[in-house]
């Protein structure tokens, strides 16, 4: 598997099994990978890793390094958007982990955080920025 692709499995599974982020998002978590096709209703998460852009001989997946996580809510209350983000921050703060087909090893520490202007008084949302190492383990062991 991609290490990139598993990272984001990875976090994906750790996001969408927490049963605080299963109670502020109603039941179900949905979190999608780059833009979402649409806004659906409700909360709902957008996640994203940098990529690479050094060349074959970095042995990092990402570049930037970052793991940036959106949280959107069309709602005219903000609060379940500030509960999701402290949720996913006591997740993912120094989260350490190998991704479960053993192709990378991460770990997380958080950056920064804020409100984003959407234009419109109806829906919030909320951006946080993890820095990441991600090291894809069969990579290492070819430049090693």
């Amino acid at each position: 598997m991609d290490p990139v692709a598993a990272v984001l499995a990875d976090l994906y599974d750790v996001l969408t099994a927490d049963a605080t982020l299963k109670t502020l998002s109603g039941g179900t978590v949905r979190l999608f990978r780059g833009e979402a096709a649409e806004n659906p209703d409700g909360l709902y998460f957008v996640h994203d890793l940098s990529w690479n852009s050094e060349g074959g001989d970095d042995w990092a997946v990402c570049a930037g390094p970052e793991y940036t996580l959106e949280i959107f809510i069309d709602s005219n209350v903000p609060d379940s958007v500030d509960a999701a983000a402290d949720r996913i921050v006591r997740l993912l703060e120094g989260r350490t982990a190998t991704t479960p087909e053993g192709d990378a090893h991460y770990s997380l520490s958080y950056f920064s955080g804020g409100d984003i202007p959407t234009g419109t008084h109806t829906e919030w949302q909320r951006s946080l920025v993890f820095w990441i190492l991600a090291v894809a383990k069969g990579q290492v062991a070819a430049i090693v």
